[in-house]
């Protein structure tokens, strides 16, 4: 998770500094970076509680 929050920033910082990339298109870019990041951190998130879930509710089983 660090790595790919690096990895976009340094993306961003790259964007913001290129002065080929007008304001309009940055923009453009910065927020679907950001939703697709933010898209990936859910999915990480919700995958995450459903394995907790289930490794609970084996435990429950098995006792």
């Amino acid at each position: 998770m660090i790595f790919e929050q690096h990895q976009s920033n340094g993306t961003m910082w790259w964007l913001e500094r290129s002065e080929v990339v007008h304001n309009s298109t940055f923009y453009a870019m910065k927020t679907a970076l950001m939703t697709q990041v933010n898209r990936l951190h859910k999915k990480r998130k919700e995958a995450k509680l459903k394995k907790e879930k289930k490794r609970l509710l084996m435990r429950s089983t098995t006792k």
